[in-house]
């Protein structure tokens, strides 16, 4: 990544948490101390020679029941505590499924244990919600969703982290109203254990996915 694009992403950081403090005071149901804007080590991402990015709807609200992420005000503390996150107690409830996929393409959440290293981000929003996301009400989905300006921050950050995988695991509600054809890209599915991913496959990236191809 070369200067002027990590400038772009700090800038990116900066005006989430922004939104985020604003967000707080007027959305109830928004909780946590800062807004996820990824997870995984991005400096790893970045030398990956395949890079992956995984997807899902935001984050959970469980990633603050473990004090898995920094309570400074620091930019650059938030960010060293995104790239600590797999490091750090990460939520592997949820994140598992998604690494027993990751390691088929030789990639992994963590560093040092396949070729590529993965990062996780959130497609409808980097805020984590109790209730969960499926049980806000389409209202509240909806002023979530623009206060933190789900669908310009999700491409930008893709635009930054130019990947050439990306495994999507949203309902297709989500899916068929925020995603539209990202240039370069093939759509497809798979399944795992009867829960459906998406990817996104660039031109770069010639992978044979395997009998779970759907």
């Amino acid at each position: 990544m070369r200067a002027m694009e990590y400038g772009q992403l700090v800038e990116l950081v900066k005006s989430i948490i922004e939104n985020f403090e604003d967000s707080k005071k007027s959305l109830k149901y928004v909780v946590g101390n800062l807004p996820i804007v990824w997870f995984g080590n991005l400096d790893a991402y970045l030398k990956s020679e395949k890079r992956v990015i995984t997807v899902g709807i935001n984050p959970s609200d469980a990633e603050f029941l473990s004090q898995r992420f920094t309570t400074s005000d620091s930019v650059s503390d938030v960010i060293e505590s995104y790239n600590n996150y797999f490091e750090n107690n990460p939520y592997w409830h949820w994140f598992n499924m998604n690494e027993r996929v990751l390691k088929q393409f030789d990639t992994s959440y963590k560093t040092n244990q396949q070729s590529n290293t993965a990062i996780h981000i959130d497609l409808c929003s980097t805020f984590a919600t109790h209730p969960t996301w499926g049980k806000l009400s389409p209202k509240e989905q909806k002023s979530l969703r623009e206060t933190g300006k789900g669908e310009n921050r999700f491409w930008t950050l893709v635009d930054l982290l130019k990947p050439d995988l990306i495994l999507i695991s949203v309902a297709k509600r989500y899916l068929w109203s925020d995603l539209k054809d990202y240039k370069g890209t093939s759509i497809g599915y798979f399944h795992v254990r009867g829960r459906e991913l998406t990817y996104y496959k660039g031109e770069t990236f010639d992978m044979f996915f395997g009998t779970n191809n759907r």
